[in-house]
């Protein structure tokens, strides 16, 4: 391992040796570091690249000039990250005279071809094709439509007339081909010359499917006149009128031989009037009177049935709901088992948790100091995982353990005072015992921060407010609780009460715009707990409603 000992060792020196030990360098050998502990191989490319410029003082885009470096690739901008890998490790070693210039002497600098383009003709616009280039399918001929008419039945009639006229390919249509020879229509869609019929057959696209039947007249060029009389009902003009009008674009030859054959048809058929027009005409005969039926009232309908309404499911909420937007939540489980992990998965994501500001334990009488210290160690833990490294420790203790507590605490930090909670109203219901009534519970409190453990430091500022002093004397214990959170935290802030049971100290916080996380493992303790918070919440939310606020468990 070498590691850099001037960053801007390579200022104003010759970069030749560094250039030229590239090619022959491999991953495996690549032991230069610009500092302890930062290996060059999992270093990013925006950061060796700024490394390399102080070092050298030059810019990449100069280096590369000089390199005389190909891109790898032809779309990518600038080094190659392995390439500036192994360009910084040359460099390291040439500052701190490692490198073996006897074998970069004969080393040439690595570089990559570009890829081979295909010449092209000087002043062309076009690109010659090359091995990259798509083959382009031929086009498809398209095929015609296919005829009403048979090859056999096209042949005979333009034999028949004796024409020479060659049949194009331009539209379809419905009549006999014959009779566009004899009228010498053109179409419009053919622009061949006039050739002999048997060979145009044979050199159109489509073949035989492409002679067109172009129009309802008589076949072989026949006059209108011989067409046989016969009276054609005026169904029959309504189906050609229909047929007509199914035929897309028909050429004018087509409707004025149409015009002809529907003159003739009427001509025919003069003074003879069709059944459908002589029914039509007839004279409605006279209706017979009807005999008088007696109306029959329709059913009565069955009353339809109530349409249900449907019902909204409503999904309980988890958290309750204090004054100032505040959150709180009540938990169920082992305390010394409490993790970030566990109230990731409680609070939501919209709620978001920065830490317990104040954290109160009230010890179990079964714990030593031993547990006690495990728990502040888990809370501090829990705090550095949100993000937060100074709170607040209070700690409930009894005269049996206060010194021990207090040694273990120490362990943890050197800030720890000594608070009394003066109650004028504890235990007043209590039979007389002969003795003084105590009304004096003992606790410690520990501020926790950066470099709390080392002896003779200071707090970095002010962690409790104004006003109090290690002796609090209330007359109640909702009003000794408002004094706790009132000391000890802020409004927004977070307070976490371990081993709850049934205490409202999560109750109060709440009232005065805090959140509030009460854990203990008795869940019993809990709901009563939630019944208070539920009604503090219904004050505050309109929406909230008596099914809201649930007791989670771990």
């Amino acid at each position: 391992m070498i590691v850099l000992k001037n960053e801007s060792g390579l200022t104003d020196q010759d970069l030749t040796p560094a250039y030229n030990y590239i090619k022959i360098i491999k991953d495996a050998e690549m032991i230069g570091m610009f500092k302890k502990k930062e290996d060059i191989s999992k270093m990013s490319k925006s950061v060796l690249k700024h490394r390399i410029q102080v070092l050298t003082g030059k810019n990449i885009q100069t280096i590369q000039e000089e390199m005389k470096y190909k891109p790898v690739d032809p779309n990518e901008t600038g080094m190659n990250h392995d390439v500036l890998k192994k360009l910084a490790h040359c460099l390291i070693l040439l500052a701190e005279g490692q490198l073996d210039t006897s074998q970069s002497s004969v080393a040439a600098v690595e570089t990559i071809p570009a890829p081979d383009t295909v010449d092209s003709k000087p002043g062309g616009r076009k690109r010659t094709a090359d091995v990259l280039s798509p083959e382009i399918d031929p086009p498809s001929t398209k095929r015609g439509r296919r005829s009403v008419a048979t090859p056999s039945q096209v042949s005979k009639e333009i034999t028949s007339e004796g024409s020479t006229t060659r049949v194009g390919r331009g539209r379809k249509s419905l009549g006999a081909n014959a009779a566009v020879a004899a009228n010498h229509t053109p179409t419009r869609g053919s622009k061949r010359v006039s050739g002999s019929a048997s060979n145009s057959l044979n050199e159109t696209s489509s073949s035989e499917a492409s002679v067109a039947v172009r129009c309802m007249g008589p076949a072989n060029g026949e006059k209108l006149k011989n067409v046989e009389e016969e009276e054609i009902p005026e169904e029959i003009e309504e189906e050609e009128e229909e047929s007509m009008e199914g035929v897309s674009n028909p050429t004018p030859a087509m409707k004025e031989l149409m015009k002809k054959r529907r003159s003739v048809a009427n001509s025919n058929s003069a003074g003879k009037k069709s059944p459908v027009k002589a029914a039509a005409k007839a004279p409605p005969a006279a209706a017979k009177p009807q005999p008088a039926v007696a109306k029959v009232p329709p059913p009565a309908k069955s009353a339809s049935p109530p349409k249900k309404k449907k019902t909204v499911t409503h999904v309980p909420r988890l958290e309750f709901v204090g004054a100032s937007g505040s959150r709180g939540f009540l938990v169920s489980g082992e305390p010394l088992q409490l993790k970030a992990e566990t109230l990731a998965k409680i609070i939501p994501l919209s709620v978001s948790f920065s830490g317990a500001h104040l954290a109160v334990i009230h010890t179990p009488i079964e714990w030593s100091p031993v547990e006690l210290y495990k728990m502040a160690i888990g809370v501090k833990t829990l705090n550095l995982s949100a993000g937060l490294d100074k709170f607040v420790l209070l700690v409930g203790t009894g005269f049996r353990n206060l010194k021990m507590n207090a040694e273990g605490l120490e362990k943890l930090t050197k800030h720890v005072q000594y608070v009394t909670f003066h109650r004028e109203d504890a235990n007043k219901d209590e039979p007389p015992t002969g003795k003084l009534r105590e009304t004096i519970s003992l606790f410690l409190v520990a501020y926790i921060f950066p470099g709390c453990e080392v002896p003779g430091s200071t707090l970095p500022e002010r962690m409790v407010a104004d006003g109090y002093t290690t002796c609090f004397r209330c007359d109640s214990i909702a009003k000794l609780e408002s004094s706790i959170i009132d000391c000890f935290s802020e409004k927004g802030e977070w307070v976490l009460d371990i081993f709850s049971e049934r205490r409202k100290l999560a109750l109060a916080a709440m009232e005065m715009g805090r959140n509030a996380i009460a854990v203990t493992p008795d869940k019993e303790d809990l709901e009563n707990l939630g019944d208070y918070l539920r009604t503090l919440a219904m004050q505050n939310d309109d929406s909230y409603s008596t099914i809201d606020g649930l007791v989670s468990e771990y």
